[in-house]
């Protein structure tokens, strides 16, 4: 067998599908791929392929693969290595180049003699990044895929035609790395806190793995809870205790604990620790202690910690969740605790009453709400939909939340929505996005229509980079030209039409309703082209805002 098909061998025994766009350096990979199980999906571009990688292994919790070529392909790619590295995303990225000895030849697309080194470009956005030679390739096929499998980065291979056709006998085993550490001092502090003072219990994406274990405990002790934007859904959000988004994004019931009530401790689960999260964690009046199955250079304030400590997450909170002590101290102290929940004035969820007939942002959302908050992956582009989403949509514990957070690509979720329903097909998926964004991106819907895979493309058409557009109208002193930041209300339906994609035109709430039951009842994907406005008098950041300027007036 040759490398290529060893390799592809390899990966079927982890994942079911790749993301590539064909081209001569990868067709003994794409070969290999036609002769094994996994399934091919050609994407419209590398950026799709990309972001489809991504969103396949947020939902498959193991890993996504692009494969594409070197020169214009790595190029095309090389936002998607970004996003990976900013959101900890395992995508391994195969890039196929010309046969090692056209190296420094300068022949098409070659790299070799040019400043475009795609393994060295890439090597400060991944945990491993290598050219495969003919003679080294064993050595870091070992090394990408151990560090593919057990850190949460992103890994590229650079891997010439001779390298992908040479033959091998089998691949050298990958090292396993035992996670299943239970820390006893982390375990020992946390019900000593938990029995002693008041918290608020934080959860980051690293969470997930633990999301069964982590809503047992919340809900059977009542214990007040909040997420990140990039793990809101990992906690039910329907529990009386759950409060909302934490640091961007901000819910304002989150706002009004943290400034009211103040609980002495924050705890921090498997979270990020950086200025979206976050923001000056030195002004904080909380101790803050912090528990993660990892500590990631990505996550910047970390002397900020009071204590921090890694460990297993799920086996901690099924240790929590089994401690005899612990339960009897904190099934006392539960009335306390819904004293708080009781005490707080600001609603669940935002609700604007508006007096006219037209669709506006938060309507839309709530009625989509309705529809879907169980068993759904809801997936948000940036832009100023993303802010309403994090506080308005209210997830079921069976559904789950994805963004990119913290690069914000516009136009992530169209792609990324595609690998995220190929990974877990048993969930609705929902891709919620903007016009800006469907100009970036919206091409990738022709790999749904290609495909037939199952994903609600709801795009919010505004006429507007909204979230510019937003900024200028809340803070006029910025100086801005409206008319700069507007977009023609393009037909989208018609584009959507135009690859296949049965689409629809909604103007009204009624048209709204039977498109999202017409959804139930189809098995491919459908576009809605929604005409709506946002509530200039509405600042969907102000919870935020106003929280970090309270921390600055604390510091100054």
């Amino acid at each position: 067998m040759t490398f290529a098909d060893q390799l592809i061998n390899s990966l079927a025994r982890d994942v079911g599908h790749i993301f590539s766009v064909p081209g001569r350096t990868v067709f003994p990979f794409l070969r290999s791929v036609s002769q094994s199980p996994l399934q091919d999906i050609i994407c419209a571009s590398e950026t799709g392929a990309g972001f489809m990688a991504e969103g396949y292994a947020k939902a498959s919790n193991k890993y996504g693969v692009a494969i594409i070529v070197a020169g214009v392909g790595f190029s095309n790619i090389f936002p998607s290595i970004t996003n990976a590295y900013y959101d900890n995303t395992k995508v391994l990225f195969i890039v196929g180049t010309a046969e090692t000895f056209h190296g420094g030849r300068n022949i098409f697309q070659d790299s070799s003699v040019h400043q475009l080194n795609n393994h060295n470009i890439s090597s400060a956005l991944t945990s491993y990044s290598c050219l495969m030679n003919t003679s080294d390739h064993m050595n870091h096929y070992s090394n990408s895929m151990f560090n593919l499998k057990h850190k949460s980065m992103p890994v590229l291979m650079n891997i010439p035609i001779d390298v992908q056709t040479s033959k091998v006998s089998e691949l050298p085993k990958v090292k396993n790395v035992n996670h299943s550490l239970l820390n006893q001092d982390a375990l020992k502090h946390i019900i000593d806190t938990l029995q002693k003072y008041s918290i608020l219990l934080v959860v980051g994406n690293r969470a997930n793995d633990a999301k069964v274990a982590i809503n047992q405990f919340c809900e059977k002790y009542f214990i007040i809870s909040a997420a990140t934007l990039c793990a809101k859904g990992i906690i039910d959000e329907w529990q009386d205790n759950y409060l909302g988004v934490f640091g961007f994004g901000m819910s304002p019931r989150v706002f009004e604990f943290m400034t009211t009530i103040a609980p002495e401790y924050i705890i921090t689960i498997g979270m990020d620790i950086n200025e979206r999260n976050t923001y000056q964690w030195s002004s904080f009046t909380q101790r803050i202690i912090h528990i993660d199955d990892e500590i990631n250079h990505n996550s910047r304030d970390h002397y900020l910690m009071s204590d921090g400590y890694i460990s297993n997450i799920n086996i901690l909170f099924n240790e929590l969740l089994s401690t005899c002590e612990l339960e009897q101290d904190l099934l006392a102290s539960l009335n306390t605790r819904k004293k708080y929940i009781d005490n707080l004035q600001t609603p669940a969820i935002i609700a604007t009453p508006h007096e006219d007939n037209r669709l506006y942002v938060d309507d839309v959302l709530h009625t989509v709400n309705s529809f879907y908050s169980k068993n759904t992956s809801f997936v948000t582009d940036s832009g100023l939909h993303r802010l309403y989403c994090a506080q308005i949509l209210r997830l079921a514990h069976s559904s789950r939340y994805y963004s990119s957070v913290n690069n914000g690509h516009m136009g992530w979720a169209i792609a990324a929505s595609i690998g995220i329903k190929l990974a877990d097909h048993e969930r609705n998926c929902i891709c919620i996005t903007g016009d800006g964004c469907m100009l970036m991106t919206g091409t990738e819907i022709q790999t749904a229509a290609k495909y037939k895979i199952k994903v609600l493309f709801i795009v919010l058409n505004n006429g507007a980079h909204g979230a510019i557009k937003n900024a200028n109208i809340q803070y006029p002193q910025i100086g801005l030209v409206d008319h700069q930041y507007d977009i023609p209300h393009y037909d989208w339906s018609l584009f959507a039409k135009s690859f296949g994609v049965s689409s629809l035109s909604i103007k009204t709430n009624q048209q709204l309703y039977a498109a999202l039951e017409m959804f139930r009842h189809i098995s491919e994907p459908l576009l809605l082209d929604i005409y709506c406005n946002y509530d200039s008098s509405v600042n969907i950041n102000w919870y935020y805002e106003e929280f970090i300027r309270i921390n600055k007036n604390k510091t100054e």
